[in-house]
């Protein structure tokens, strides 16, 4: 970023540069605000595969990992684990 990052959501601001330059590579200035400022706002950690940030051909994409939504569901109260079945 042109201007030192401050620290937002809990990030320290040489957490966001870590960020900026191996997680959100390609990403500018205003898209990666907005996936700090979505990942801070959500509660999800970059560093724990929570959530990403995918730019593409100058667009970006924030995508939420089955880690993230996981971990969304262990906050609500009633949440009862992960129940699967195998399809042969």
């Amino acid at each position: 970023m042109s201007t030192q990052l401050q620290a937002i959501g809990g990030f320290s601001s040489e957490d966001l540069q870590t960020m900026k330059h191996t997680l959100a590579v390609g990403a500018n200035d205003q898209q990666f605000n907005l996936f700090i400022r979505t990942a801070a706002a959500s509660g999800l950690n970059p560093f724990l595969n929570h959530i990403y940030c995918i730019v593409y051909g100058g667009k970006m994409s924030i995508q939420v990992s089955v880690e993230g939504i996981v971990y969304l569901a262990k906050r609500v109260e009633g949440y009862q684990g992960i129940d699967t079945q195998l399809v042969h």
